[in-house]
């Protein structure tokens, strides 16, 4: 990670449970969230020299570069991709694990069309800072309804809002 990840504002919004906030705190929660920089951790399988040049969303999407990206499941068997706020909540990750965690920096556009491009029985949604008090659940179809992706079958399109 090149960049230091903070979201003060959805940190702050999180602080009240999705459950008891008014439409407005709703509101400037959906707002903050899509405006994010999330970590995504993951598991690096392989070389280091097939990150060289490429920026976190590149690798995150690059279907050559194996990363094993973390899953976590909730008492309901949910199993919930992990994404983190800022690089504080990674670290009580790291704490918690005895291997490596590679941390990708993405935004939450990028999260999404990831997120489409995965099997949808793969998981079930995203916890933000599970390791936080204050961790947030979402259910995928939420976050997908957040965007219009296109399905695109051609190589050569560089349209943002098409999913290849």
């Amino acid at each position: 990670m090149d960049e230091r990840v903070e979201n003060p504002e959805l940190k702050e919004i999180m602080k009240t449970k999705p459950e008891e906030m008014t439409e407005e705190q709703l509101e400037a929660f959906v707002d903050a969230f899509m405006e994010a920089t999330f970590i995504i951790p993951a598991e690096l399988n392989s070389d280091i020299e097939a990150l060289e040049g490429k920026t976190d969303e590149e690798i995150a999407l690059d279907e050559e570069i194996d990363l094993e990206i973390m899953r976590l499941e909730d008492e309901d068997g949910n199993v919930l991709f992990p994404i983190y706020t800022d690089d504080d909540e990674l670290e009580k990750l790291a704490e918690e694990e005895d291997f490596d965690i590679f941390g990708l920096v993405i935004s939450t556009e990028d999260l999404a069309m990831l997120l489409s491009d995965i099997e949808d029985d793969d998981f079930d949604g995203v916890v933000i800072n599970p390791f936080h008090e204050n961790a947030v659940e979402l259910p995928l179809e939420a976050i997908l309804e957040l965007y219009d992706f296109e399905e695109c079958d051609d190589p050569d399109c560089d349209d943002p809002t098409h999913n290849h």
